[in-house]
């Protein structure tokens, strides 16, 4: 027994029942896992060392270890008790709930994720069907005699139907007491939830309102359809009568009734809406002599609650509507006031259009079309436009607003206050070459008159909530919040006293670019209560702006982060509502150490309240970055309602994430314990700093195993992608190589070392960046007496994998290279169409001309040597790469071009197509290039015996029937 197979044996997998939207794997797919790992093993491999410092990972990990799983925790609102879901080896999923001094704790097979009633009484859970009420410090109360539940947010009121006989049940936690209604289907809560909704059963047209504080119920008969004001306060209901539709107000809950429409003969209701109020309702009608919705006959009404009747509003004809413009069906939205009604005008011309006889099906592309032929849709026609019109509900003429086909954005309507809107004409588009300067334009309910705004590069565009002014955040000039008094015409700048081109969150690793070609992130991290004052981010730290403009910009955290390059975030979602007094919590992130922790803000600089080598939460929040978050940007902490009780999730590099509250942030008790981790082999990092040819100060993190012998000599595997650094005391759960990423866990508990540096872009030349780094990186690490230099390989996926082609075609630092769904031609790249479709694909050119701040006919020469086709006579290194034909971000013919290259030039390159993978693998296709990539480099770094499937390869009609995974034992070599 001699390969890699035995190493990925699953030997050991818990069957249950498990929460399907929580855990990854299902049961079929761990079945074939077990036959995968089965047949791995029937063909032999290494035995599993058996001490949990040597043992290594396989691919059942994950199901063996005990780990926080799912959702985020929850805390009682008096911070007394908490609850969490984590999955265990052999129970599977469970809800734990316990006290915080330990004291009580129980746990619950197979629930789902709950909460705590704001009572402070009882968590209230669900999973496959099955409530469960737990009153706090007691036994846990099944209602499995129910169905179709429904819990209100505060936990107040609990509601079933009886098994027995569909009889609603209503259930007062607060009071322990219960009310039984008649049987209904449809049951919903409204939105302020004070009342319960459902159709009588075996009666769809009887809708029965039951108001739960008082008990009070209401019936409707005929009911066709309904829908409730925001406030809880109204129903509107259409009625199916004798003599016709009706539509219907309904005052709750005294059951005042006022009619809004009685049907006519001519004409037929098509959709309502009511304003936020209530108090306001349009309905849209049809003169049924219309054959189809391009004719037109549409007409708006509006009601207004105490008028005798409903009154036409606008039809096709009013004044105001272009001649060459009609009504459509669908429904026209109140702004926010509910003084105003916006809809759509549809081209006049828009009747189905007979196919000329004898037409043939061909597709005509134009090099003055405004819009790419893919990009275009059936109805399409640049000289017809989509208006977006407004109306005042007292009645008035027509104003039209924006021309959708012009790509104009518009303020949401529900976000309009006062008369005025604001449309922002972005000219990027399709025809990104061509860009002139967007345009933000003032355009006014009253008279349709337009005027244009100051602002050059609106990135942050609002109204204010009184319609007075309107904010912008201005990314061309200087990167300052800006407010226009719409009454006076007169321009603030807002943030004034803060540096140009300070504000809003850039990429660091962007080297080259002028401050206005920047792509930069103006992040509004919180609102004051009153709404008054905005909070908002640079790269490092917060600053308060009052959008009266009487006060100067505040720097809340006075300046320490950029000196101490500590990056700071509020430790609250984005756009939150937050207090104007008190301090702030922040998570804070050094850049320098990757240290993480958290502060409060003082009036002067933040004050520490715990920092170290640890990870708890830090979100990037930078542009022109495809990374993201890919390892997970940690937790916020979650705060009781009314306690000064946190919970924190901490993880390491050595500590698995764990649970811990906290009332101060310095001192923190420990709510879970689980370490799976050290029954492997498992890895410590290390702080890699090295400079690039060019100059540039890079870092890295270098992954050791716990086994770690600086006696030895290792391999290296070099991970490259963007910026990776900020894993240094990041918990990286093991598992198979998926979805882009290979696992670090899995490589270094079989002995490698794995290296994952930064990399820095410099405009122009961003593949030329990456290999300086390489460069810098090989260079420091070989210093290293541990390192091994002659058995270096090096592997990434997506746009890693376009970097490992370009770094094996210009250098021969690297005896193994693994690249998965890559780009190889920058060329054919950048003009292919996105997605994996025609219709409906936009061009990726708009795309990778801004991300390479260049293009191929000024620099064709830069563009040419970043396509590593054209330079695969230069590679010496073997490559191995697997793309799959149904991938929509990077064509299948990237990784045929590379390969046909390689195979024409006698280098030695093998591909692997997985016909159930897309830009990326899952499940038993993930494990089974896991096993590839384990054995490839294993043969080339480790001097491993080959696998058949590297020297015989696999013969089309084998596919699926013999994977080749055993070892060579004839001694060819591949």
């Amino acid at each position: 027994m001699n390969t890699i197979a035995n190493h990925l044996a699953v030997t050991r997998v818990t069957m249950c029942l498990v929460y399907r939207k929580l855990l990854r794997f299902n049961i079929i797919l761990l079945l074939s896992l077990i036959l995968l790992g089965k047949e791995a093993m029937s063909q032999g491999g290494e035995e599993f060392p058996v001490t949990g410092r040597d043992r290594i990972i396989d691919p059942d990990v994950r199901t063996n270890w005990d780990m926080l799983w799912g959702d985020a925790p929850s805390i009682s609102p008096d911070g007394k008790y908490a609850a969490w879901i984590m999955y265990k080896a052999n129970k599977g999923i469970m809800l734990v709930i316990s006290r915080i001094d330990g004291t009580w704790r129980r746990e619950l097979c197979d629930p789902g994720p709950g909460f705590f009633a704001s009572s402070g009484r009882h968590y209230i859970s669900k999973g496959f069907g099955k409530w469960c009420i737990v009153p706090l410090g007691e036994e846990p109360q099944y209602l499995e005699e129910f169905f179709n539940l429904k819990c209100d947010k505060t936990g107040h009121w609990v509601i079933g139907q009886k098994k027995s006989d569909s009889n609603v049940v209503v259930k007062d936690l607060l009071t322990n007491s219960t009310r039984q209604l008649e049987a209904m289907e449809e049951l919903c809560l409204n939105n302020t939830e004070d009342w319960l909704l459902g159709k009588l059963s075996g009666d769809s047209h009887t809708l029965v309102l039951h108001h739960l504080q008082t008990g009070k119920t209401i019936s409707y008969v005929g009911v066709q359809d309904y829908i409730l004001s925001n406030d809880g306060r109204a129903i509107l209901v259409r009625l199916n009568t004798e003599k016709g539709v009706k539509l219907q107000y309904i005052s709750l809950p005294d059951g005042r009734k006022s009619l809004v429409y009685a049907s006519v003969d001519s004409s037929e209701l098509l959709n309502y809406t009511m304003d936020e109020a209530g108090n306001g309702i349009s309905f849209t009608l049809r003169d049924k002599k219309s054959r189809h919705a391009a004719e037109g006959g549409y007409s708006y009404w509006y009601y207004r609650l105490g008028d005798a009747q409903a009154r036409c509003l606008v039809k096709d004809g009013s004044p105001g509507i272009p001649a060459n413009a009609k009504l459509t069906f669908q429904t026209p939205r109140f702004t926010r006031d509910g003084r105003y009604l916006l809809f759509l005008l549809q081209p006049d011309s828009l009747a189905p259009n007979e196919q000329t006889k004898g037409a043939v099906q061909v597709d005509v592309w134009g090099y003055q079309d405004a819009l790419l032929y893919t990009s275009q849709t059936a109805d399409y026609n640049p000289a017809q436009f989509f208006y977006t019109a407004v109306v005042p509900v007292a009645g008035g003429v027509v104003s039209t607003l924006v021309q959708e086909r012009l790509e104009n954005l518009f303020v949401e309507p529900e976000q309009i206050g006062g008369d005025y809107a604001v449309v922002a004409k972005k000219m990027v588009g399709d025809r990104f070459w061509e860009y002139k300067r967007d345009s933000v334009w003032l355009v006014s309910f009253l008279n349709g008159s337009r005027k244009l705004l100051p602002f050059v590069k609106a990135d942050v565009l609002e109204i204010d909530k009184h319609g007075k002014s309107v904010i912008a955040f201005d990314s061309y000039r200087g990167r300052h919040f800006y407010r226009y008094n719409i009454a006076s015409g007169q321009e603030l700048n807002l943030s004034a006293n803060i540096p140009d081109w300070t504000l809003g969150v850039e990429n660091p690793f962007f080297i080259g670019w002028q401050e206005t070609e920047k792509a930069v992130n103006p992040v509004i991290a919180a609102r004051t209560e009153n709404g008054s004052q905005l909070l908002v981010y640079d790269s490092y730290d917060i600053w308060q702006i009052d959008l009266s403009g009487q006060k100067k910009a505040i720097n809340l955290t006075n300046g320490y982060g950029r000196k101490r390059e500590i990056v700071f975030r509020l430790a609250t979602p984005e756009n939150a509502r937050i207090s104007t007094t008190g301090s702030h919590l922040l998570t804070a992130f050094s850049e320098r150490t990757k240290a993480n922790g958290f502060y409060f803000t003082t009036k002067e600089d933040p004050d520490s309240l715990c920092m170290g080598p640890f990870f708890f939460a830090h979100r990037r929040l930078v542009l022109n970055s495809w990374m993201g978050d890919p390892y997970g940007p940690g937790m916020l902490p979650l705060k009781a309602a009314r306690s000064n009780a946190w919970i924190v999730k901490r993880e390491s590099a050595t500590d698995a994430p764990n649970l811990f509250y906290t009332n101060d942030f310095k001192t923190f008790r420990q709510l879970t314990n689980l370490q799976p981790q050290r029954e492997y082999n498992w890895y410590t990092t290390e702080l890699v700093h090295f400079r690039q040819a060019d100059g540039v100060q890079n870092q890295g993190v270098l992954f050791k195993p716990t086994n770690f012998d600086s006696t030895k000599k290792y391999p290296v595997l070099y991970y490259c992608y963007e910026q990776y650094s900020y894993l240094l005391n990041k918990f990286i759960i093991a598992d198979v190589s998926e979805v882009g990423k290979p696992n670090i866990p899995w490589f270094v508990s079989r002995g490698y070392l794995v290296f994952t540096p930064d990399h820095y872009f410099r405009k122009g030349s961003r593949y030329k960046s990456v290999l300086l780094a390489a460069e810098g990186a090989v260079k420091e690490l070989t210093k290293r007496s541990y390192v091994d230099g002659s058995r270096l390989g090096i592997m990434g996926l997506s746009q890693g994998g376009g970097f490992t082609n370009h770094i094996i075609t210009h250098s021969k630092l690297f005896a193994a290279a693994f690249e998965g769904c890559g780009v190889s031609d920058q060329v054919s790249g950048a003009l292919q169409l996105m997605g994996t479709g025609f219709d409906g694909a936009g061009s990726r050119l708009s795309i990778s001309e801004p991300l390479w701040g260049s293009n191929m006919w000024d620099q064709p020469e830069q563009w040419v040597t970043e396509s590593p086709v054209v330079l695969a006579h230069r590679v010496s290194t073997p490559l191995l790469i697997s793309h799959n034909k149904a991938d929509g971000a990077v064509k299948f013919d990237h990784a045929l071009a590379m390969f046909t290259a390689m195979r024409r030039l006698g280098k030695k390159v093998w591909l692997l197509q997985y016909d159930e993978g897309s830009h990326g693998l899952d499940g038993k296709e993930a494990l089974d290039q896991t096993i590839r990539m384990t054995q490839y480099f294993d043969h080339y770094l480790k001097g491993a015996p080959p696998p058949r499937w590297m020297t015989q390869g696999i013969p089309h009609g084998l596919k699926g029937k013999d994977r080749a995974l055993d070892l060579d034992t004839t001694g060819r070599q591949p």
